[in-house]
């Protein structure tokens, strides 16, 4: 050691490594620390102290480098961290050689390779950065929704394969104002922490591998973020001359930060920009418009909330880029919006327009039907009373042995089964009236249910009635309701067997009362549910086919609906909606598509 401890030989050595920006490590046999320059000391108090083990603080500093390494090996990069700000870390690659033949001291010099590890991490920022515009170019260009599309282009701005920013707001465009839409990221140190920790888990490479993570299971996103975004609100006249605001109304993307003052409180202007800049709680914010061709479609803001590292021009350079595809995409999403809905559109307008054809059709069959069917009625009514006359005055006689008066007997109750199959034919073809009046639903009802009371009883048939206490007015014509219903009642009754049980219930809804009437008999198969109300087609043995087909003309004729639907207790059950009488109410939507689109001869 009297070589390297020779004063004036320290000196000129100090001075040389000065020059070269130098640190030097002298290191025993024993790799131990005997010696080290100034620049050392200075930049490593606490590392390369004497007596330590050089190898253990290296391999303690050392950090990964993509450098290609020398024929001799890869030589080590350390870093002196800088605390938390990165900018003041500094690098250094470690280049070790013997002093002598012996190899009684090892001399490891540090090589400050601080600008070529910036150099190195800003090519590698570059190309994350290039990368994730690649595929948010290809995955915006995509059929994506708005919400996708905004969401994903956030998620560039914060990812750290993207842009790397802590915190992304898109505000959207209202007239003259801009509002708050959507935020995403961290909102404390502890939530960043988690955030971070919770991508590296999952190994989430890719934007849209981040969207699908954040968005499963139908929960928002950073919430306290989304209410921050909430609260935003930017206008867009003249009225503001804040520096957000110019920043807004210009194309270029824009750093805006608060000033020494500012930030100590002093002289912070009162208006929009202190608004934003207290709820951000940041002291620099980049403001992005995004342009749909040459109007504005809303603007981009991200800060560095938890990190505090600094907006560079770079970063807004490359904003710039980024924005303008940015506003693409979110113009194909828009259009594709509007395409969705207006499809959506022509889709309900069409099966709109199939359910008044289906109406109209029907209403012609009903209409042709009815005509005959008085026509025939008129021809065979008379005859009929005529036969049925003679054959009752006959069967009066009594001198009449027991074979006239059975055969007698057939004759006068084939005329009754005839004549009550004519009288339904002529409740068919009877014209409605279209004379409503206000009613309580629950009262009539009471009347149709009344002349099946005794039938009900004579076969032990349970009627069981749910009509509430409250009145439920509607405006109906009393008389058509009453054929509609007593119809549907009397085929219940078919149904079912003895001791069976029929349920009716009446409730108000939103804007309809609505009826249910269900059986405890065999049911309507679903198959033939298209069917029940088509004249003339009954499943029962014997019927006119004629009792659903007057329900539902009755029901349409006063501006409600009738259907037939499957129910797990009771099989079937017919649902009838009729319109409330409410005051000050005009017509019904439903008294006015039956009165204008069909309209009974």
């Amino acid at each position: 050691m009297r070589d390297v401890v020779d004063v004036d030989r320290n000196g000129i050595l100090e001075r040389v490594c000065v020059r070269l920006a130098l640190g030097l490590v002298v290191c025993d046999v024993n790799d131990r620390v005997v010696w080290t320059n100034s620049r050392v000391r200075h930049d490593f108090p606490d590392d390369f102290s004497n007596g330590t083990v050089f190898s253990s603080t290296l391999d303690r500093l050392v950090i990964p480098t993509s450098t290609t390494p020398s024929k001799g090996g890869p030589m080590p990069v350390i870093c002196r961290h800088g605390g938390s700000s990165r900018t003041d870390s500094l690098y250094f690659r470690v280049r070790s050689f013997a002093l002598d033949d012996d190899r009684r001291l090892t001399v490891h010099a540090l090589v400050e390779v601080t600008s070529e590890r910036e150099l190195e991490d800003s090519l590698h920022e570059n190309l994350d950065q290039l990368a994730s515009m690649r595929e948010m170019i290809d995955t915006l260009y995509g059929s994506l929704g708005t919400r996708e599309v905004l969401y994903l282009i956030l998620i560039a701005l914060t990812a750290g394969r993207g842009f790397g920013f802590n915190r992304a707001f898109f505000l959207q465009r209202n007239g003259d104002r801009l509002r708050g839409k959507m935020g995403i990221g961290p909102s404390s140190h502890e939530d960043a922490q988690r955030i971070w920790r919770h991508i590296d888990e999952e190994n989430l490479s890719t934007l849209r591998g981040i969207y699908q993570n954040m968005t499963k299971g139908g929960e928002t996103p950073d919430p306290a973020t989304k209410e921050i975004a909430a609260r935003m609100e930017l206008r867009l006249d003249h009225g503001d001359d804040g520096r957000l605001a110019n920043a807004v109304r210009g194309r270029e993307p824009t750093l805006i930060q608060r000033s020494h003052t500012e930030t100590a409180g002093e002289g912070f202007p009162d208006g929009t920009d202190r608004t934003f800049f207290e709820l951000l709680s940041s002291d620099a914010i980049a403001v992005v418009p995004l342009h749909v061709g040459d109007e504005l479609a809303g603007v981009l803001i991200a800060d560095n909330f938890i990190t505090a590292k600094p907006i560079t021009d770079r970063n807004l350079s490359v904003l710039k880029t980024f924005s303008r595809y940015a506003g693409v995409a979110l113009e194909r999403s828009s259009l594709l919006d509007e395409l969705g809905e207006s499809i959506a559109k022509l889709q309900q307008t069409n099966a709109s327009l199939k359910r008044h054809q289906q109406r109209l059709i029907h209403a012609e069959k009903l209409s042709a039907l009815g005509k005959m069917a008085a026509e025939v009625t008129h021809e065979i009514r008379n005859p009929l009373a005529i036969i049925g006359g003679h054959a009752r005055s006959l069967l009066s006689d009594e001198g009449r042995d027991d074979e006239d008066r059975e055969s007698l007997e057939v004759i006068v109750e084939e005329v009754h089964r005839l004549e009550e199959y004519l009288r339904g034919t002529l409740d068919f073809a009877r014209p409605v009236s279209k004379h409503s009046a206000d009613v309580d639903l629950r009262a009539v009802i009471e009347a149709c249910v009344a002349p099946l009371r005794r039938d009900l009883e004579e076969r032990s048939i349970t009627l069981s009635l749910e009509l509430g206490v409250k009145p439920l007015p509607c405006r109906i014509e009393r008389d058509a309701f009453h054929r509609a219903l007593g119809n549907l009642l009397k085929n219940s009754v078919d149904a079912v067997e003895e001791c069976g049980s029929i349920h009716l219930s009446a409730v108000r809804t939103a804007h309809t009362a609505q009826l249910r009437l269900g059986d405890s008999g065999g049911g309507i198969p679903a198959e033939l549910h298209e069917r029940v109300f088509d004249p003339f087609f009954t499943t029962k043995p014997e019927g006119t086919g004629l009792g659903t087909s007057i329900a539902m003309e009755s029901i349409q004729s006063i501006g409600g609906s009738i259907s037939v639907q499957a129910d797990e207790r009771l099989k079937s059950i017919f649902i009838i909606e009729l319109p409330l009488a409410e005051p000050g109410a005009g017509k019904s939507p439903l008294t006015r598509t039956r009165h204008e689109t069909h309209d009974r001869p």
